[in-house]
C-alpha cells in the first residue's frame, strides 16, 4: 500500500553531520569528465556517480530526503503519497560492487524490515525504447539500477531536464543484502493514493 513521504520523524545515522561515512564511498573519485563534443559515458559505465555528480551532492541529498525541504541544487521528491518500486540491473557486477561497497556506509535509517535506507539521486537512463521509459538510480558509490514503472516514466522529463540544469532529485532507497553479492533494491516515488502495489509490473 503507499505510505506516506517524509522522514523527518526517525533519527539519522549516517550522511548529515557524518560526511566520513560518504568520503569513504566518494574517496579518490572525481567526476567522471566526457569531452565537450562527445555524449556523456552511460551511467553503469562510470567509475562512481554518473553525470558529475559527487559525494558533496549525496550529503545534501541525505539532509533533504530528511527535512523534505529543498537544499541548493537538490530537491526532493514531493507527494503525500508514495510508494516503493523494485530496482532493476542489481544483480550486474559492476552495480552489485557499488552496493557492496555502500555496506560500509551507515545508512540514514534501518525500517521495520530491517532494510537500510540510503539517499539516492535519480538519473538519465539512456537506455529507453520504444515501450521502455526507465528511470536510473544513483546512490553515493555510484549507479545501481533503473526503476521500469508508470510513475517514474512520469519524472523522466524532469529529471532528463534537471540534469541538463544541474537541478538533481533526492529520494530514498531501501537496500537489503539478499545473498552473496546478491541485493534486493526499491526506490520510493510519489504516486496517487489509489495505487494498488509498492512493486512496479514491466
Amino acid at each position: 500500500m503507499p505510505t506516506e513521504g517524509g522522514l523527518g520523524q526517525h533519527r539519522r545515522t549516517g550522511y548529515a553531520g557524518h560526511s566520513d561515512g560518504v568520503a569513504l564511498a566518494g574517496r579518490s573519485r572525481a567526476p567522471a569528465r566526457a569531452h565537450p563534443l562527445s555524449p556523456p559515458p552511460l551511467p553503469w559505465e562510470v567509475t562512481g556517480p554518473p553525470y558529475g555528480l559527487t559525494a558533496q551532492d549525496f550529503q545534501i541529498a541525505a539532509r533533504v530526503v530528511v527535512a523534505g525541504i529543498p537544499e541548493g541544487n537538490v530537491r526532493p521528491l514531493h507527494g503525500a503519497w508514495g510508494a516503493y518500486f523494485y530496482c532493476y540491473g542489481t544483480q550486474y557486477p559492476h552495480n552489485a560492487a557499488r552496493l557492496d561497497e555502500l555496506a560500509q556506509v551507515p545508512p540514514l535509517i534501518r525500517d521495520g524490515a530491517g532494510r537500510a535506507i540510503h539517499p539516492a539521486i535519480l538519473v538519465p537512463d539512456p537506455s529507453a525504447g520504444e515501450g521502455s521509459a526507465p528511470l536510473g538510480v544513483s546512490i553515493v558509490c555510484g549507479y545501481i539500477g533503473s526503476v521500469y514503472c508508470e510513475p517514474g516514466e512520469r519524472l523522466r522529463g524532469t529529471v532528463d531536464r534537471g540534469m541538463r540544469r544541474r537541478l538533481l532529485l533526492a529520494t530514498r532507497a531501501a537496500i537489503v543484502r539478499v545473498g552473496e553479492g546478491e541485493w534486493e533494491v526499491e526506490v520510493w516515488l510519489p504516486v496517487e493514493a489509489e495505487w494498488p502495489t509498492t512493486r512496479s509490473v514491466t
